[in-house]
């Protein structure tokens, strides 16, 4: 499956997401997919997506972040629903990546 075009331009990037990247980092990013900010994806989703990707947990995520599990989870179907895709899938007390999820969380 082809990754959404912000996936792909985020490749490099994640390292910065993870640790306050700034409209500025994006910039990059903006001008080679040609879209409004308004369309991009939260830095908080991006930064609850990669909390939950370290930590394979809604709650786990949620105590890193200082937000609910619930809070959690809205923030990645949030994500998901902006890149039509699923990225995680909720076994049980945890989480598991999917392959699209793996892709975004390591870049690659």
């Amino acid at each position: 499956m082809a990754l959404h075009p912000l996936l792909v331009c985020l490749k490099g990037m994640w390292p910065i997401v993870g640790q306050n990247a700034s409209q500025e980092d994006f910039s990059n990013c903006k001008v080679k997919l040609h879209m409004d900010w308004r369309s991009i994806p939260s830095l908080t989703s991006l930064k609850t997506f990669s909390a939950v990707a370290e930590t394979k947990s809604l709650s786990a995520a949620g105590r890193e972040l200082n937000v609910t599990h619930a809070a959690v989870s809205q923030q990645v179907r949030s994500l998901e629903k902006f890149l039509g895709l699923q990225l995680v899938v909720r076994e049980g007390r945890g989480i598991a990546l999917t392959p699209e999820g793996e892709q975004l969380f390591e870049g690659g």
